[in-house]
């Protein structure tokens, strides 16, 4: 089973980062990713029984510049844009999608990587509750993303974050704490163990 590439792609193309039109393109994406479909057509290897896709077919119609990279450059590029809604979205797409590479074996150094881009450039801008959200939506699919780069991130801007976004941190830090040697004492000298106490 495979998805209309063509028509998701045009659903998260909108190019105007303060527009909410690609919502409902990264929920079908969403909801795809959830079930373990790609967003995108990848073509079966040939194992010489299968009949080439002939001319006219629906597969025949995407594309041949429409590849998995820009499709996914695409949703990264919506992690950009100014409404919690649609970064978070693209956000967690790009989790879920980080992790059905991993279950199938399949390298995600080039994702990773230019996730690694929207995520400094969130950091750069000084937009601590973006990339915190971003972060937060990543790792409910891949804890992974939780590096201890991040996670030094998260808990030396823990006390200046405030509702939401301080338990979103949270949140994230919990998901990969188990492989961090002395968690707990960084945690205490951050001063975030005191702040769930009282």
């Amino acid at each position: 089973m495979h998805s209309s590439t063509l028509i998701l792609y045009k659903l998260i193309s909108e190019p105007d980062l303060n527009s909410k039109q690609n919502a409902i393109g990264l929920s079908l994406i969403g909801i795809l990713l959830a079930n373990d479909i790609l967003p995108y057509y990848v073509p079966p290897t040939p194992t010489g029984n299968l009949p080439p896709v002939k001319t006219g077919s629906i597969l025949s119609t995407i594309p041949n510049d429409l590849t998995k990279d820009k499709f996914n450059d695409t949703i990264l590029k919506n992690m950009k844009n100014t409404y919690r809604n649609i970064y978070a979205a693209a956000a967690g797409a790009i989790g879920m999608l980080l992790n059905i590479k991993k279950l199938k074996n399949e390298t995600n150094q080039r994702l990773l990587e230019q996730l690694n881009l929207i995520l400094k450039w969130h950091n750069s801008q000084g937009l601590s509750d973006t990339y915190v959200t971003c972060i937060y939506s990543i790792q409910k699919h891949y804890p992974l993303i939780v590096d201890k780069t991040v996670m030094n991130k998260l808990i030396f801007g823990f006390k200046k974050m405030y509702g939401d976004i301080k338990i979103e941190s949270l949140e994230s830090l919990i998901a990969n704490i188990t492989e961090f040697d002395l968690a707990y004492l960084e945690l205490r000298a951050a001063g975030i163990l005191d702040s769930l106490i009282h």
